[in-house]
């Protein structure tokens, strides 16, 4: 028992990095956080033949300062938009981009410390290579049954939909989920209800 606890021990101390590089800042065991995720709502249709999803992730957070442009991990994925949705009013188109796996957003204004907002993302995800894995049927195994499945844990949620990818974060969340007739959605969580779309 002693020898299986102490297997993962090293003589050389293992601090992880930041994530910014070239690691000019000091050594952190988590990566810093600009934004707290509050809330996250995932809509998502699958498509398990083309191994695709459709999805619009919407986003309440809160920055941890004066914040102009909001970073996450999205990892090989389309963005369609990005919207700031208000208290009133119609939705703002804002502005982002594509860099690195990460997803940089232009918020319309500059947000204060603490001010809570929410955004929604529109997305593509076509056969990722992680996070969200599809069984089909194939020539060595016709009869396999159609399935999709998640794994986002400890990083690979930004391959199946945009956000602060990291184990720190806590957040609460719901999935919004169109499955193809037949198939079914399973999920951590209490189910609110089913709808047959016919």
């Amino acid at each position: 028992m002693s020898a299986a606890l102490f297997a993962g021990i090293s003589e050389q101390p293992s601090v992880a990095q930041d994530r910014r590089g070239p690691f000019t800042t000091a050594p952190r065991s988590i990566r810093t956080r600009e934004v707290d995720q509050q809330h996250i709502r995932l809509d998502l249709q699958f498509d398990l033949d083309a191994q695709a999803i459709d999805g619009r992730a919407t986003i309440r957070f809160a920055p941890f300062k004066p914040l102009k442009t909001l970073t996450l991990d999205a990892a090989e994925m389309k963005i369609v938009d990005v919207e700031r949705l208000p208290n009133e009013g119609e939705p703002v188109a804002l502005k982002h981009r594509s860099r690195k796996q990460q997803l940089e957003i232009d918020l319309d204004r500059e947000l204060a410390f603490g001010e809570t907002t929410t955004i929604a993302i529109r997305y593509e995800v076509r056969q990722p290579r992680h996070g969200a894995h599809f069984v089909i049927p194939d020539k060595h195994e016709p009869d396999q049954p159609k399935m999709v499945w998640t794994q986002s844990e400890p990083e690979y949620a930004r391959y199946w939909y945009p956000c602060f990818d990291s184990p720190n974060d806590r957040l609460t969340s719901e999935i919004v989920a169109t499955a193809p007739a037949g198939l079914f959605v399973l999920s951590n969580g209490s189910l609110a209800n089913t709808t047959d779309n016919g």
